[in-house]
Order: C-alpha cells, then structure tokens, then sequence
C-alpha cells in the first residue's frame, strides 16, 4: 500500500498544540516522552492506515478508526489518498465526551 497523506483537521491541531503547551511546562525530556510519540504513531499511520481499530462503540462512529498512544486515542478516518486526524482525544475523559467532540 503506499504511503497516504496526513491531513489534521482544526479541533486536532488544536488539541496537539494544547497538549504540547501543557507537557512544556514540565521540561523538553516530558515533552519528548508524552508528545512525540503521538507524532510518530500519526506517521506510522500514514504507512500502516489499518493499524488503529474500527470504532464501533457508539452508533455513527463506524467509520471511523482510532490508535492509543500514552493516555491519548488519536482518532482519525480514511479517504481515498489520505488519512484525516480528526481528534487526539485524552482517554482519561469520560468517553462519552469524545462522541460529544465529534457531534454524532
């Protein structure tokens, strides 16, 4: 399969800078270690676009696919040439509150 596009849509650029904010303040070493690896699992993705699972735990979400990293699900879908990260939802929320981001 080739290599699909990343494309990251504005509530998950959003999300990422918010979570990059917050581990700055803890120093470049807890930056590495919490964000980072977020990053790498979204370029893995664009290789290996079916390594997150399918969401099927609320109705509507079926299309949509999600991989943990840490404390984090980025969640994303697959179109044509391209894979759209659509949240980096913090798995430490209520996760009814994720189905609430993406107003389904």
């Amino acid at each position: 399969m080739t290599r699909l596009k990343p494309y990251w849509t504005d509530q998950a650029i959003r999300q990422m800078k918010e979570i990059h904010d917050f581990y700055k303040a803890f120093g470049k070493k807890t930056l590495r270690k919490r964000v980072y690896p977020i990053k790498k699992q979204v370029e893995r993705l664009t290789h290996l676009p079916y390594l997150g699972k399918a969401e099927t735990d609320y109705q509507g979400m079926e299309s949509f696919r999600s991989l943990i990293e840490g404390d984090y699900k980025i969640v994303y879908l697959i179109k044509g040439e391209f894979i759209y990260i659509v949240a980096i939802f913090d798995c430490r929320q209520n996760p009814s509150n994720l189905y609430k981001m993406l107003k389904l």
